[in-house]
């Protein structure tokens, strides 16, 4: 089948007159060309395009192409597409037209991700098993499709190239109980004058000194400035990048890392104040302080929408977080200028147990509820191992009854940041100890680079390539037998 991508970039769309060369509509009764968009051109996952129920124009006072969509044309999932293009190819199309750099980026980080390179780089590893190889060869892949060839040839010529280095960390927020080595360090360093801790960190090392690309700028320098003047007037570009990871912007604490990372701060907790947070309730007050300290930016709905669009989030949340942040913000006001008074409430007596277990391995202190999820885990992990390695075949059919019985899966849910992740990974390593076969499986290819960064040497693919959506239920069930643990994320 014909797959065809296309970006195509305009300095301005007024003369192109895309609303005559493109569609988002079923074609009337008649219409040789209505077959075909109702066979593949409706899409499960939605349209993308907003109801529109006039006619197809250029709207001059938005500098915007405005479609034909009727409410059933959104309810079908019609994409856009080019009648002119379909009648040739007859292919499934998808055009998107939008100013700015939001649809590029979108584009770069949900498509390119979307094929995970695990399966490449295991098939051009020498060092992996001959069973691994096949296993991603004859069942994830019909042998000679794109697909494969396009995985192989990745290797050498990768969709995206980076030449500095990444730091990866979790951002930090005001009033948490650990931070980081590096926020120390940044308020230690009375040279950086206001810059923020993401321009520290882009010019410093683990240690807190200034890169040796910086250093070396500097003796070519004929300015005369010490080295910490010219770090902060040093122009960075991707030299070190910073790949923070942070939690929804539905969830108050993002603006406290965003604050961390975006604020010139003397420390982290100053972030936090106390005139508003003293007025506000606890479950805003991190938005509360980012209106105080960045007005220009979350009081902006553009500035909002474009601090969104930079980071590829769809339509559909930059809507839903515009408007949550207008609520919120009105919500906020109304404490701080009296008429609301921040509620207290009584919590109730916690139940006597151990408040921490300590975990030797990695020095991490479990709460009574993460070590029951913990154990529960590494019980079933000992009895994979124990079915593995059973003397003959009477044991193992006696473990794999006693597994059957008391084996179910093990399902964690929480709000962000009550420890599920940090569980798994601890339940991960202690298996990967006892040489258990372990597979993790995530919802996007970006998942799953990031959670390659923590578990290097464990299977990891997407849930579609793991599992075998496309496939017939036996044939992912049999490759799922040669694993002691698999986790979905």
């Amino acid at each position: 089948a014909v797959h065809l991508h296309g970006l195509v970039f305009a300095e301005s769309i007024k003369h192109m007159k895309l609303h005559e060369k493109f569609s988002a509509t079923v074609p009337a009764e008649g219409d040789p060309l209505r077959g075909l968009v109702l066979d593949g051109q409706t899409s499960r996952t939605g349209s993308g395009w907003p109801v529109f129920e006039g006619p197809s124009h250029y709207d001059a006072a938005m500098d915007k192409v405005k479609l034909h969509h009727s409410k059933e044309d959104k309810r079908l999932g019609v994409r856009g597409y080019s009648p002119e293009i379909l009648d040739v190819l007859k292919c499934h199309q998808d055009a998107q037209i939008e100013r700015g750099t939001g649809l590029m980026l979108k584009y770069a980080a949900t498509y390119l991700p979307k094929f995970s390179d695990g399966p490449g780089k295991e098939l051009m590893d020498d060092s992996s098993s001959g069973y691994g190889a096949a296993r991603r060869a004859l069942f994830t892949f019909h042998p000679g499709e794109p697909e494969m060839w396009m995985l192989l040839a990745n290797q050498s010529f990768p969709m995206f190239l980076m030449g500095g280095t990444m730091q990866p960390i979790i951002a930090p927020h005001p009033g948490m109980e650990q931070p980081p080595a590096y926020v120390a360090l940044y308020e230690q360093a009375t040279w950086r004058g206001e810059m923020t801790l993401l321009e520290y960190l882009r010019r410093v090392n683990n240690k807190g000194n200034i890169l040796e690309h910086i250093r070396k700028a500097h003796k070519k320098d004929t300015r005369g400035l010490s080295l910490e003047s010219f770090a902060i007037r040093y122009e960075t570009f991707g030299e070190k990048v910073i790949a923070a990871e942070m939690v929804s912007m539905l969830n108050d604490k993002y603006y406290g890392q965003w604050m961390a990372l975006n604020v010139p701060f003397e420390t982290l907790s100053g972030l936090l104040v106390q005139d508003v947070v003293n007025k506000v309730p606890d479950h805003v007050k991190f938005l509360a302080c980012a209106l105080h300290w960045a007005p220009h930016v979350w009081r902006n709905e553009q500035a909002i929408r474009e601090h969104m669009a930079l980071r590829a989030h769809k339509e559909s949340l930059v809507n839903t977080v515009v408007q949550m942040i207008k609520t919120q913000e009105f919500f906020i006001q109304l404490h701080l200028n009296g008429h609301l008074e921040r509620e207290t409430r009584v919590r109730p007596a916690a139940r006597v147990m151990p408040s921490y277990f300590e975990d030797a391995e990695s020095g991490l202190r479990l709460t009574p509820e993460q070590k029951r999820v913990a154990d529960n885990i590494d019980q079933r992990v000992d009895q994979a191992l124990a079915i593995r390695d059973a003397a003959d075949e009477q044991e193992m059919e006696r473990l794999l009854g006693l597994a059957e019985e008391h084996g179910s899966m093990v399902a964690v849910s929480g709000q962000p940041g009550t420890g599920k992740t940090a569980v798994v990974d601890l339940c991960v390593k202690r298996a990967q100890r006892l040489q258990a076969r372990i597979l993790l499986a995530m919802p996007t290819g970006v998942q799953r680079s990031r959670m390659k960064q923590r578990h290097p040497e464990v299977d990891l693919d997407t849930c579609h390539g793991a599992f075998l959506f496309h496939k017939p239920l036996v044939e992912a069930m049999g490759i799922m037998m040669c694993y002691d643990l698999i986790v979905v994320d």
